[in-house]
Order: C-alpha cells, then structure tokens, then sequence
C-alpha cells in the first residue's frame, strides 16, 4: 500500500513538473515573441517605430510584471553565458528592460504620487485616505493601483 502511494505520488509530481516546464516554455515563447517584435520595428523604422511598437505592446498590457521579469532572467542567463564581455543579445536585452522601466515608471508615477501624499500624514488617518483616494479612482485606475501596492 505504502509503494502504491509513492507511486501515485511520485506520477503527480512528475505530471506538475511537467505542466510546469510547459507553461514556462509558453511564457518565455510569448516573451520572444514581444523581443522580436520589438527588434523588428526597429529594423525597420528605427527609434520612431520601436517607441510606436513599446507603447502599443504597453497599451495592449504586454509590458508587464512578466516581462519584466523574464527579462531580468534573460539578461542573468546571457551574462552567466558570455562571460564579462556583453554580447549582442545582453545588449538588445538591457535597451528593451531600459525601455519598458522608463514606460512603465511614467505610468506608475500617479501612483506614487497617491502613496506619497498618504505615507505623509499620522499613520492613524493613512487608511481612510488610501481607502477615500481608491474610491475617487475609476474602476482601472483602482486595479492598477492595488496591483501597485
């Protein structure tokens, strides 16, 4: 019974590591996928039509947490990899995690600004002011904030 069980066990495991390696390979396919696109706008229109091509990704929600992420794990893999001399790839990677930080910063700075004005008065009057400043947000802007918090 005791060996049934390890087995049974053992199966799910490996069904969860699986799914696992599944669902990164998928995520970092969506990721390459923003990467080229990117890449690709450049090539073809230069810093005009790489800036048009973040700030639609960043419009359609592609520059996000993810990515950002990914990134940072891209560029850790590509420096363990090239050694102390960057490699094209490290420098593609570092403009587009630059990039997408600069936009995502100026959409967070509202934000920001909200946490500021709340973390400067007594902590006894911070939470009704985060609570009335959330309810003064539309139904967006709130989520976004939250998820900023």
């Amino acid at each position: 019974a005791e060996r049934g069980a390890l087995l049974v066990l053992n199966e799910f495991v490996l069904s969860v590591a699986n799914s696992t390696q599944s669902a990164l390979g998928t995520l970092h396919s969506r990721q390459m996928d923003k990467v080229a696109a990117l890449c690709t706008a450049a090539q073809r229109g230069g810093t005009p039509a790489l800036h048009a091509a973040a700030y639609e990704l960043f419009e359609r929600g592609g520059l996000d947490a993810d990515f950002v992420n990914w990134l940072a794990l891209a560029i850790d893999a590509a420096d363990a990899a090239d050694g102390e001399l960057p490699s094209q790839w490290q420098l593609v990677l570092r403009l587009i995690r630059q990039g997408t930080h600069a936009i995502l910063q100026a959409d967070y700075t509202q934000d920001i600004e909200v946490l500021r004005h709340v973390m400067s008065i007594p902590p006894a009057g911070r939470k009704d002011l985060l609570w009335t400043s959330l309810q003064e947000m539309n139904g967006e802007s709130a989520r976004h904030f939250e998820v900023t918090l």
